[in-house]
């Protein structure tokens, strides 16, 4: 079995499953605390808290589970009052939004693509805290 290809009962993959698990979503909130403030955005640093440290890493965050799900995933849009929010849409067409810090209408999420093919340095250093 080729890992990420064989589906659940539900529709999802092994590895969205994963990336859906407590202990994924416990690692990903721990390695935006080391990220910290600093790596965030200049223009949303003021909106960064240790409480709310998914603000400002909604593309890190998608890019990251975009290329752990080896591109099975498909990154979205959403627009909002700051300027736009980063999610992905799993193989079975549910969002999945791992640094959603507000409700969000995901009807209105819009494809798109990343700046680069590979992995940017704030994902790396994501994926290095994470241990992945």
């Amino acid at each position: 079995m080729e890992f990420g290809r064989q589906r659940s009962s539900e529709g999802n993959t092994p590895l969205e499953l994963l990336i859906c698990s407590e202990e994924f979503k416990t690692e990903l909130y721990r390695g935006l605390l080391i990220l910290g403030k600093k790596n965030v955005r200049k223009e949303y640093r003021h909106l960064w808290s240790e409480k709310h440290p998914y603000f400002g890493y909604c593309y890190v965050v998608t890019e990251l589970l975009y290329h752990l799900s080896d591109k099975r995933v498909t990154p979205k849009v959403i627009p909002t009052d700051e300027g736009k929010h980063w999610y992905v849409e799993l193989s079975n067409g549910e969002p999945l939004d791992l640094a959603k810090d507000q409700e969000y209408d995901y009807s209105t999420g819009v494809k798109r693509s990343f700046m680069t093919q590979t992995m940017s340095a704030r994902t790396k250093q994501l994926k290095e805290i994470m241990g992945l």
